[in-house]
């Protein structure tokens, strides 16, 4: 869109170009937003703690925040099913994203009923309480830079 708005000639050029913009800015928006939303997920699908893959089968990518337990993506015990089943919510989240329309938010939640012992009460020996919030907060300090690598690919 830069490039075209740079190269009008015309003024009529000029008006295509800016009345692109829109669609352009939302598509970048939708790119950065999906770009985030995999580191987000792929580093909360690593650090998770594992016994039966149960929480970590829960992270869901979806546009509304609205959903149930899920069974292990693949089941096992004592974290022998961890590479597997982060592969698998990986996979599905980020499916699940290039569904979201542009426009549309996009919300990654947990269902598993016991993610809350182990966010807030530490519960596992795996992570110390808290894992989430500081994943969410080390993904939101890198959102400039991913917004910047998405409109460098488009030129700007």
């Amino acid at each position: 869109m830069a490039n075209r708005i740079k190269q009008a000639t015309t003024l009529l050029e000029l008006a295509r170009a800016c009345r692109q913009a829109p669609a352009e800015i939302a598509r970048v928006t939708r790119d950065a937003r999906n770009s985030l939303a995999g580191v987000l997920l792929s580093d909360l699908t690593l650090i998770t703690p594992v016994d039966t893959s149960q929480a970590l089968s829960n992270w869901v990518v979806s546009p509304a925040p609205a959903g149930s337990e899920l069974p292990p993506h693949v089941e096992g015990k004592g974290g022998s099913t961890r590479n597997a089943s982060a592969k698998v919510a990986y996979a599905k989240g980020k499916s699940a994203m290039r569904k979201i329309p542009v426009g549309t938010s996009l919300f990654l939640v947990n269902y598993a009923g016991h993610i809350d012992l182990l966010e807030y009460k530490g519960v596992s020996p795996q992570q110390a309480k808290g894992f989430v919030a500081r994943t969410v907060a080390n993904a939101a300090a890198q959102a400039d830079v991913v917004l910047a690598q998405e409109l460098s690919k488009r030129g700007y």
